[in-house]
Parts: C-alpha cells; sequence; structure tokens
C-alpha cells in the first residue's frame, strides 16, 4: 500500500478521504559522520482536501463538476475539478461562505460537513473581520444551514466555495 506521505498532485490515498494537491519535501539537515557518509533527514508536508461520504441530504453533484447545497451551488467547485479531475463527482468536507460586498467575495464563515452527516457553521463575521457575535452552530441539515445563514446574513449576496486546501501531516 502506498503512503500518503508517497503520493503526488492529483493522486488520491487508497482509502479515498484525501485528494492530494501539493507535495513538498524539506531537507531539514544534512550532516557526515566520521566515515565520511552524508545522511539527510527530511520531512514531507502534503496539502490537499479531505473527502467525505456522500450521505448528506440536500446536496448534489451533477455531471462530475457542479456541486449544489441545496439551490446554491458551490462556486469554485469546477474550477478546482479542472485542476484536480480525481475531486470531480467526490464530495470535499469543507467550505466557506463569502459574501459579495460590491467587488469582492469576503470571507463570512467556515463551513464544515461532519462524518455524522450533520453540517457545523462557524461564528458569522462581518465585512471588515468584526464578529456579530452569532455563535457556532452544529446544524441537523444543509437547508437548516442555508437557512441559519439567511437569517444571520439577512438580504445581501452570499456563496458557498471551497476552503483552500489543508496541510495534511505524515
Amino acid at each position: 500500500m502506498v503512503e500518503i506521505k508517497d503520493l503526488n498532485r492529483g493522486d488520491v490515498s487508497s482509502d479515498g478521504s484525501v485528494i492530494i494537491l501539493d507535495r513538498y519535501v524539506n531537507i531539514d539537515e544534512v550532516w557526515e559522520d566520521s566515515v565520511e557518509q552524508m545522511y539527510r533527514m527530511e520531512s514531507v508536508e502534503i496539502y490537499g482536501f479531505r473527502i467525505v461520504p456522500s450521505i448528506y441530504e440536500g446536496i448534489k453533484i451533477g455531471n462530475g463538476n457542479n456541486l449544489m447545497f441545496g439551490s446554491k451551488e458551490v462556486l469554485d467547485y469546477g474550477w478546482w475539478c479542472g485542476i484536480l479531475p480525481n475531486l470531480s463527482g467526490k464530495l470535499p468536507k469543507w467550505f466557506v461562505v463569502r459574501k459579495f460586498d460590491g467587488e469582492h467575495w469576503r470571507f463570512v464563515t467556515g463551513f464544515d460537513l461532519l462524518d455524522n452527516g450533520m453540517v457545523w457553521c462557524g461564528g458569522i463575521n462581518e465585512i471588515g473581520g468584526s464578529n456579530d457575535g452569532t455563535p457556532k452552530v452544529t446544524l441537523p441539515t444543509i437547508y437548516d444551514a442555508i437557512t441559519h445563514i439567511d437569517n444571520v446574513l439577512g438580504d445581501c449576496k452570499w456563496e458557498f466555495f471551497m476552503e483552500e486546501q489543508q496541510r495534511i501531516f505524515y
């Protein structure tokens, strides 16, 4: 079995739980011993996306590159599938909610799919980084989470995006 530390861009772990985006090998230390042999110590950093089973009510993956949470599309899923074809048709674990401020999509909160089929929504941050006091919540369905975000943000344009790749330590 190939270990995650030996995988490269686009590879999928043997258990299907991780898709690799980047792999960095860091040379931490090089030294010689008394018999003039060279030794090298290195560490490997892996960045990628965790994948979860498609057990969530209200989530649909269409045509491989279109991911819908209820009636809302994850806007950059197709873009990421273009970079990592093995992501197509799979469900990543981590997302963010972004609010359009007229010029840019600004981060509002994290949005994670939990292993038990529920959804975690972080505290809602308004544009400018201040927190309005809305607590982190765990909700039973995507629909409940969308309703929660709508209620907190009010009448504004917001969308789901994939969370940036995460460092996976191995």
